[in-house]
């Protein structure tokens, strides 16, 4: 995961959302002291489970002015070196042991700390308290992860919800993968399940866009083969070399964070409509000949990877390095084949029911219609003069209507406003058609 977020932010991603998933059976780690030269004890406990807790370190010793000074430390790995105290993570400084005292030290650390929580806190030192260290144990990732813990578990709270099921929650989410899912010491149905459930979050939603990738080691092009139609998903060969953040080595990883990144920096410069191609990977290693690409890829590889709707990623020479090549879909239906497209017309249903929220509660007649079709037309109007929409004219690069045309009185009656689009795109050249219905709370009059 983490080789992945860092492709994402090198490759110009802003923002990122992280599901952590957990194993059954986790637990977190702990350690409770009792110092000889107190009565009494302190217990503290890492914010979430798993052995990454046992990396974590406490320092209690006499505070600067007053009371005591709690250290968190990040452990060394390697203790022969420097002794065990290895970065600074946060420190406390004055706390009091008084639960009726300004700066209680048990209220602190839990209001500010991000990495423990105080969950005992009952110290009397007779004298001024001795400086004294100890590692937080007992933090377990629980049983090898599955399907089902990917998938996870759904929630109404957004902070309740596990897994992809917990990103479900999550309204402004544009891009989603799971790097995991072509993990090699995964079973073959777990990963196919897990990319066959970001495909169908997708699909359902409507507001984002999976990218897939697939599985290392795959030298045979004519066997690769999308596992689903759809136009809500990308899949991209091959794997990508990079630099592990934490050991500082070289690893072959797959290479959605880095696509996402890429996405995101077109994004931001050409805008939505504008499909990801011929953009450079940024951030890459080389692996003595191998370069920083799986595999070499020929003209005619790029033709058949194209043909079976993957998204080549390709080594270009020094002049123009590594870059995605295509932005292809994983639909069968040509008119579904352009990321751009796909996207843009994602990003525009989006952005219609956000910016119609008022409607809900405004009477379904006419003059709700007309306010409702004149905020989509100059939404549009905008979208047309920055390019993403054909036509030397509005009138030809879009429609809206919205009327008894779109609507029956049965969908009046029953508060739904019904809206036809028309829409121009740049990417494919193609007029597409879309029907968005906004639900209010108040029917109109016959």
């Amino acid at each position: 995961m983490a080789p992945a977020v860092q492709g994402f932010f090198g490759n110009g991603g802003g923002r990122a959302y992280i599901a952590r998933i957990l194993g059954k059976g986790t637990t977190c780690a702990s350690v409770r002291l009792a110092p000889d030269d107190a009565e009494g004890a302190i217990s503290f406990e890492a914010r979430t489970p798993g052995a990454w807790g046992n990396r974590l370190g406490v320092r209690i010793m006499r505070g600067t002015r007053a009371g005591i000074r709690v250290s968190i430390y990040e452990m060394r790995l390697d203790r022969s070196e420097g002794g065990e105290l290895g970065q600074p993570l946060e420190d406390f400084d004055n706390l009091a042991l008084d639960t009726q005292g300004p700066n209680f030290a048990l209220q602190v650390i839990n209001e500010n700390s991000r990495w423990v929580s105080c969950s005992t806190m009952n110290l009397r030192y007779a004298s001024s308290p001795k400086t004294i260290l100890a590692v937080l144990v007992g933090g377990t990732d629980g049983a090898p992860l599955d399907a089902a813990d990917y998938c996870g578990e759904p929630s109404s709270l957004p902070e309740q919800g596990t897994g992809l099921s917990g990103l479900a929650n999550l309204d402004d989410v544009a891009l989603l993968c799971v790097p995991d899912h072509v993990h090699p010491g995964m079973r073959a149905e777990d990963r196919e399940k897990i990319a066959k459930e970001t495909v169908a979050q997708c699909e359902r939603l409507q507001d984002r866009f999976a990218l897939l990738s697939v599985e290392g080691g795959q030298s045979d092009l004519a066997a690769i083969r999308p596992i689903v139609d759809t136009a809500f998903a990308a899949l991209y060969h091959p794997w990508i070399c990079v630099e592990e953040p934490t050991l500082k080595r070289d690893i072959w990883i797959p290479s959605m964070g880095d696509v996402a990144g890429i996405f995101a920096r077109c994004d931001l410069v050409q805008g939505v409509h504008r499909s990801p191609a011929d953009q450079e990977v940024r951030g890459l290693s080389r692996e003595g000949e191998r370069g920083s690409v799986e595999f070499s890829l020929t003209a005619d590889d790029l033709d058949t990877l194209e043909r079976l709707g993957v998204n080549a990623i390709c080594d270009l020479g020094k002049a123009r390095g590594v870059r995605v090549t295509s932005a292809l879909t994983m639909s069968i239906d040509a008119q579904q084949r352009s990321i751009g497209a796909r996207r843009f017309v994602s990003f525009m249903q989006d952005s219609i029911l956000r910016g119609t929220r008022w409607a809900e509660f405004e009477i379904n007649d006419e003059r709700l219609w007309a306010s409702i079709a004149d905020q989509i037309q100059t939404f549009l109007k905008s979208l047309w003069e920055s390019g993403a929409l054909l036509g030397s004219e509005p009138a030809e690069a879009f429609f809206v209507r919205c009327d008894r045309s779109t609507m029956t009185q049965v969908d009046i009656d029953n508060g739904r406003v019904i809206i036809l689009i028309g829409l121009s795109l740049a990417e494919p050249g193609a007029v597409v058609t879309r029907a968005i219905t906004i639900q209010t709370t108040r029917p109109g009059m016959k």
